[in-house]
């Protein structure tokens, strides 16, 4: 989640000093490391981001996450 925090500050920082591209990247990168934590604490560990998306989906199907629009 530290991992997450911080990128998530560099895509407020990116988007203040108006680097869009970078910010839209850096809030993936939080995103992303967010989704890992979830998987840590199931006790996985993946190889690609597709086993992150794979694993949200079972939150998703459960209940637990809301797909928000991302689902593939």
């Amino acid at each position: 989640m530290r991992a997450a925090h911080r990128w998530l500050e560099e895509a407020e920082r990116s988007l203040e000093a108006g680097a869009t591209s970078s910010s839209v990247l850096a809030s993936y990168l939080s995103m992303f490391h967010s989704a890992r934590a979830l998987l840590y604490l199931d006790g996985y560990r993946e190889k690609s981001h597709y086993c992150v998306a794979r694993h949200l989906e079972r939150y998703v199907a459960s209940g637990q996450l809301e797909a928000g629009g991302w689902t593939s």
